[in-house]
């Protein structure tokens, strides 16, 4: 999994060459991180919001408390900001979700209570990345999809066979297909997370215990009686 994330930001390095020059000015780097993390988080907002073309980035520039031109000074281009965007997603969930490996396998669910409190921790530094994160999958502006689609689509294919594979799937009712059920519970994710990050304020806490409460059903209605929770 590890190898395959690090060949992601490689690309995603060719990628950014191929639309012309560095992701990033430098001097964004400079900034203090509150300010960094301002212009991060907005434009994860807005693009998770409308997607690429809907995305404006006078709103973004808005929101992040700068002027328009000082945000393209930093990127250079909305598409250049989108890539870092992406990019930079990909490095922060890789260094704060890296498992252990060679060790005795977590219980599936277990382990994606594990992995749910983590994106906890992370969405309260970066409430949208997973939300723009899933966005960039279904994003169909051409500027964009051309340059990461496949890639992305070999990265979460990549993260269900490391699920699958790292934590034990042998406590699934007989003839359950864990990989199914796998798919459904991203896809339920995502939808609550757009539903939750629609909402006018967002609580984090409560909607990750909104979630849990999610995996808690699946967990009564596809494991063998024993090793279920009981009621739902």
């Amino acid at each position: 999994m590890t190898e395959l994330v690090n060949g992601v930001i490689i690309a995603l390095t060719s990628l950014v060459n191929e639309v012309g020059g560095d992701a990033v000015n430098e001097k964004f780097y400079s900034l203090s991180k509150e300010k960094q993390s301002a212009i991060i988080n907005s434009a994860m907002c807005v693009f998770s919001a409308g997607g690429y073309k809907k995305a404006l980035t006078e709103e973004i520039a808005k929101e992040a408390g700068v002027s328009k031109g000082l945000l393209f000074h930093y990127f250079g281009s909305k598409q250049k900001l989108y890539l870092f965007l992406y990019d930079y997603c990909i490095r922060y969930i890789k260094e704060r979700m890296d498992f252990e490996t060679g060790k005795a396998k977590p219980d599936y669910f277990d382990f994606l209570i594990e992995t749910q409190l983590m994106k906890r921790e992370i969405m309260k530094q970066h409430p949208y990345i997973f939300c723009f994160a899933s966005t960039v999958y279904y994003d169909d502006a051409p500027e964009i999809s051309r340059l990461v689609k496949s890639t992305n689509r070999e990265l979460i294919s990549s993260q269900i066979d490391f699920l699958l594979d790292y934590a034990d799937c042998s406590h699934f009712k007989s003839g359950v297909d864990a990989r199914k059920i796998t798919e459904i519970i991203i896809w339920t994710a995502e939808g609550m997370m757009k539903d939750i990050m629609s909402r006018p304020t967002v609580d984090i806490d409560k909607a990750s215990d909104e979630y849990l409460e999610i995996l808690r059903i699946f967990k009564n209605n596809f494991y063998r009686e024993e090793y279920a929770d009981g009621d739902n």
